[in-house]
């Protein structure tokens, strides 16, 4: 008897474990998501970057758990949905969903200390609030038809310009056209990523002229940085931003080019590294 009652814990530890690690492999891989938390901590810092790299550190690993925060809620709001698209997913056929809404809500209370304690602001703590009320309202509220619409996706994404101003500084305020320039970028950035790289959102109606709309306006979004930071130092710097804007009009010509063909853009993430040149040289140029 006493045999029997430990072999069926430990079946029940090897199933739910197994399923927890399934869904971190497939839903949430290091290798892509912690480039993505460097890259808002990056452009949330820049207008304020500071001098020394432990707030660099403590910003990214904030990020890297906001993102996983907001990433198990959204699979928890689209695990109906997933039953039929995707199937695969772990989350729609485990026996342990318990398991990922303690998880959601743990993370839920740790983020929100981890946001007030990090720098401090009330304003801060309550912008992550309004952030995670929001969420859970529109996944409460919003029609089945909507889950897999391009409006859906454009409000879903409004949350990573979000995370990039949870975690910066109080101090990015007092620049604010700098820094909510750098913000929109972000919400650019992700909603061209997204058109890109889902099949399904391409087919929505006005997917490809949202991408049409955004990757011009990420262009105009850099020129605007570029004449508000005004390069102090030499002509270096405004050589960067030429290749900067270049560079993103070549992507944006491109991933043009292949969704006319229906064709999957490999180069979509090189919208992130343009981005994360463009912040690193506003955190250089802050300094200056």
């Amino acid at each position: 008897m006493v045999w029997y009652f430990w072999m069926v814990i430990e079946v029940r530890y090897v199933s739910w474990s197994k399923d927890l690690g399934d869904y971190f492999y497939t839903r949430f891989p290091i290798t892509q998501f912690i480039p993505l938390a460097i890259f808002l901590s990056l452009a949330g810092l820049a207008v304020s970057s500071p001098a020394q790299p432990l707030p660099w550190l403590v910003a990214s690993i904030l990020s890297l758990s906001l993102v996983l925060q907001f990433r198990i809620w959204d699979d928890i709001a689209d695990r109906d949905l997933d039953r039929v698209t995707h199937p695969e997913r772990v989350l729609p056929h485990t026996q342990y969903m318990h398991l990922f809404f303690i998880i959601a809500a743990a993370l839920f209370v740790m983020n929100g200390i981890l946001v007030y304690w990090y720098q401090d602001n009330s304003t801060r703590a309550a912008g992550y609030l309004v952030l995670s009320v929001s969420l859970l309202t529109w996944y409460r509220l919003r029609p089945n038809v909507l889950s897999t619409s391009l409006l859906n996706s454009l409000v879903i994404l409004a949350k990573y310009s979000v995370i990039a101003w949870l975690i910066s500084s109080p101090v990015a305020d007092t620049d604010l056209m700098l820094f909510f320039s750098c913000l929109f970028s972000v919400y650019l950035i992700f909603i061209i990523f997204e058109v890109l790289d889902d099949t399904n959102l391409q087919q929505q109606t006005g997917a490809r002229f949202s991408f049409a709309l955004s990757f011009p306006f990420l262009i105009l979004t850099w020129i605007y940085i570029a004449l508000l930071i005004k390069p102090h130092s030499d002509l270096l710097h405004w050589l960067i931003w030429i290749a900067l804007i270049f560079s993103t009009l070549i992507l944006g010509i491109s991933g043009m080019s292949f969704l006319r063909l229906g064709l999957v853009n490999r180069s979509r993430q090189g919208f992130f590294v343009v981005g994360l040149l463009a912040y690193l040289t506003v955190a250089v140029e802050s300094k200056i």
